[in-house]
């Protein structure tokens, strides 16, 4: 092999070539920055669909429970009984339970999904104590707000 001599006459230096790692398939900056930013945009819309899909559901609850309102004002059992429907099925809960509170004690409304032996349980212990910690109704009444557990069993309190 001949070697190329420089323009001066000069014959190259020999150097020593580096090790260069196999290159990557090279990705250029906008492709990386596209499909991290479409990736998150896809789950923005999702999240943004599970919101929808939640506010659709509470409002079909709450237009069911003012259509019993309207067809019977004088009789607030089947009321209470929607209620206790519609809230089961919001919270994906097997039971369900709507207390009444007049500012001193407690007393169901309607239950869901409990023997008639448990209602009367619950009414013996419940029924006429004020609210304490001790049960989610009681809790939800002294912190004045929505209580959801997923695991009743699993609750610290």
């Amino acid at each position: 092999m001949k070697q190329r001599r420089k323009a001066d006459g000069k014959p190259p230096k020999a150097g020593r070539r580096k090790a260069t790692a196999p290159k990557r398939p090279s990705v250029p900056k906008a492709a990386r920055y596209n499909k991290s930013a479409a990736a998150r945009e896809e789950r923005e819309v999702e999240r943004l669909r599970r919101e929808r899909d939640e506010a659709l559901r509470q409002q079909i609850a709450a237009n069911e429970v003012l259509s019993i309102i309207r067809r019977s004002p004088e009789n607030a059992k089947p009321v209470f009984d929607a209620i206790v429907e519609s809230a089961a099925r919001l919270c994906d809960a097997i039971f369900s339970v709507v207390y009444l509170y007049d500012g001193d004690h407690l007393q169901i409304a309607a239950t869901k999904n409990w023997s008639a032996e448990a209602t009367r349980q619950i009414r013996a212990r419940r029924e006429q104590k004020r609210p304490d910690r001790s049960n989610l109704g009681g809790r939800a009444i002294l912190d004045a707000t929505i209580v959801h557990v997923q695991d009743v069993l699993e609750d610290p309190e």
